[in-house]
C-alpha cells in the first residue's frame, strides 16, 4: 500500500511540475549511465520516495535493522543524483514524501489493528 501511495503521488506531482531531468537540462554533454526514461519526470524522485517509505515502515517493524535499511535507502537516493537523472532537491522531496507515507501507513496499521483487537475483545466479552 505504501508503495502505491508514494508512486502514484509522485507520478501526479511529476505530471504537474514537468521538471526536466538534469541530463536534458544542464548536463546534456555528460555520458549517460541509463537510457532516457522521460524528459519531464525529474521532480520528485519516485526511487527516493519508495526507498524512504520502505525504510520507514520496515524500520518500525524491525528496529534492529534500521541502519541497514536506511543505508540502502540513502544509497539508492545518492545513485539517482550520481547517474544524472535527478537533482538533489528531487531526492529530498521524494525522501520526504516517502517518510510521510511510511509514517502514515504505520500509524494507520496500528490504528486499525488496535481497533480490530478491541472490537474482538468486546464481542468475546459481550
Amino acid at each position: 500500500i505504501v508503495i502505491i501511495l508514494t508512486d502514484q503521488t509522485g507520478l501526479f506531482i511529476k505530471k504537474t511540475i514537468l521538471r526536466p531531468r538534469p541530463f536534458m537540462d544542464e548536463l546534456n554533454n555528460v555520458i549517460q549511465f541509463v537510457n532516457e526514461t522521460g524528459i519531464y519526470k525529474s521532480f520528485p524522485s519516485n526511487h527516493a520516495a519508495n526507498s524512504a517509505a520502505l525504510a520507514t515502515v520496515f524500520s518500525m517493524v524491525y528496529p534492529h535493522l534500521r541502519f541497514i535499511l536506511w543505508g540502502l535507502a540513502i544509497t539508492v537516493m545518492f545513485s539517482r543524483v550520481y547517474i544524472g537523472v535527478h537533482y538533489p532537491l528531487d531526492i529530498i522531496a521524494g525522501g520526504t514524501l516517502g517518510i510521510f507515507y511510511g509514517l502514515l501507513s504505520v500509524k494507520g496499521w496500528n490504528y486499525f489493528t488496535k481497533n480490530s483487537f478491541a472490537i474482538d475483545q468486546k464481542q468475546r466479552n459481550g
